[in-house]
């Protein structure tokens, strides 16, 4: 995804680290009507910065020089997605994977209890086609009452530290998909998530909204 940026002009990059994912929405109030009806001459769209600040670089990656700063409820234009992609709709409950801007595969999906599920735009970073997933490793103890130990989750494909990832979901049942289930995971039946791991890659955006 490239955003537009001004002339490289000296710029003094925000205190925390650069962020590993683009943190731009591509809608407004998950609203799709808005980015269709925000269309530059050229056919971008505009897009509205949802973190406290967002690092505009001079090209398409983290290894790109930064040039300017944008913030929150500030707009940029948004050039074009590139590649597959997912966009994952909270309020829907569907997962549609795209090659470019083609919508190729729709999958229903088991989204994160008490607002779980992070929202933004993040990028595939890891995949692994059959995970263990412990909650000790993202904080919760054993014996507490939110601890979970998993075997056997296919097609697990993280996009956000903390343990947040697109995987198959068996131990839901099918009737229960379609609502708020999980940690925090974007949850698949498993046909849905091998189809996603096959499609994906590392470095693929993985798009959330309500």
């Amino acid at each position: 995804m490239l955003t537009e940026a001004s002339t490289p002009t000296t710029v003094i990059p925000a205190e925390t680290l650069a962020p590993t994912e683009t943190q731009v929405a591509v809608t407004l109030n998950g609203d799709r009507r808005w980015e269709q009806a925000n269309r530059t001459p050229d056919g971008a769209s505009i897009g509205v910065v949802i973190t406290t600040e967002l690092n505009i670089r001079d090209a398409p990656s983290l290894n790109g020089s930064i040039v300017s700063l944008s913030y929150q409820r500030h707009t940029v234009t948004v050039r074009t997605y590139v590649g597959h992609w997912v966009d994952v709709n909270l309020s829907e409950f569907y997962a549609i994977a795209y090659d470019s801007e083609t919508p190729v595969y729709a999958a229903i999906i088991a989204a994160g209890r008490d607002g779980k599920t992070p929202i933004g735009a993040f990028h595939v970073f890891y995949q692994v086609a059959d995970e263990v997933m412990d909650s000790a490793t993202v904080g919760i103890p054993k014996g507490g009452p939110e601890y979970y130990y998993l075997e056997q989750v296919l097609y697990t494909q993280y996009f956000k530290e903390g343990g947040y990832a697109i995987h198959g979901n068996y131990w839901t049942p099918p009737s229960a998909f379609g609502g708020f289930t999980s940690n925090g995971c974007v949850g698949l039946m498993d046909h849905d998530a091998g189809w996603f791991f096959q499609l994906l890659s590392e470095g693929s955006m993985v798009n959330i909204h309500i």
